[in-house]
């Protein structure tokens, strides 16, 4: 049995239909198509509408979530993030059975200044978010700093937000189920009818704004009433909706 699933190349062919050029595009015509599904997949993975009174609605997919651990090293304080990550949703936690408090979020400034006067060795209290400088050619990277210098191995867990992958090959499926490409197709169809000359309609563009509002609202609305309990040290907190990955992904320091 086959799944709902839309394909990257289901999503094309139908905007290439839309727009009259056909079901197997080629050339120019191929590329245009795949651009406006592109488009319309970074819209849709970050996400906003404006409700009935006005007011601007961020949302973050629960399925854009990871679970991700760090393990540190003995006066090294800068580890390289993964390469998928986007933003961090909460503050980085230590195990639970260690009673150390979650990490508090600095600058980096703060970090270079606070290092300028002596360094300490001890477990981290403290981390800031730095981007890698890189040239065109790489994708932004972004690295954590942490202080105090570690000085031992500390396992510390992050919860972060994931930016995923283009879809290139026919066959790649958008993140997200079933939904999400349904959502997915009707924003580019609306894309198409925005940006082309000679469509002067709007059908799918609204339609398009409704499901995406409507998914966003069924994303959140098992969302728990409490996060759980909340004590001062350490926070337990629970979240939902993570990526599954690897039990041994683990990443050690770089420098």
């Amino acid at each position: 049995m086959s799944r709902l699933d839309l394909t990257f190349s289901d999503a094309y062919q139908r905007v290439s239909d839309f727009l009259g050029i056909g079901l197997s595009p080629t050339g120019d015509n191929l590329t245009k198509v795949k651009k406006i599904v592109d488009r319309a997949y970074r819209q849709f993975v970050y996400p906003s509408y404006t409700t009935d009174q006005g007011r601007r609605i961020y949302h973050t997919w629960s399925w854009l979530k990871k679970r991700y651990t760090i393990q540190t090293t003995s006066t090294q304080y800068v580890y390289t993030l993964p390469i998928d990550f986007d933003r961090m949703l909460v503050q980085p936690t230590f195990p639970e059975s260690s009673g150390y408090s979650p990490l508090s979020k600095v600058s980096c400034d703060w970090i270079d200044n606070i290092r300028s006067l002596g360094n300490v060795n001890s477990y981290p209290s403290y981390y800031a978010i730095n981007p890698l400088q890189s040239g065109v050619e790489a994708e932004q990277q972004w690295e954590m700093w942490l202080w105090p210098i570690p000085n031992s191995a500390y396992d510390i867990k992050l919860v972060y937000q994931i930016h995923p992958n283009k879809p290139e090959s026919d066959t790649d499926y958008f993140m997200g189920g079933p939904r999400a490409g349904e959502v997915i197709l009707e924003m580019a169809l609306g894309i198409a009818e925005q940006q082309e000359d000679g469509l002067a309609t709007s059908h799918h563009t609204e339609l398009g704004r409704q499901l995406l509002k409507d998914m966003i609202i069924s994303d959140t609305i098992d969302v728990p009433d409490t996060v759980g309990k909340v004590m001062l040290s350490p926070v337990y907190a629970y979240e939902r909706g993570y990526v599954k990955t690897k039990d041994a992904e683990i990443y050690r320091a770089d420098r």
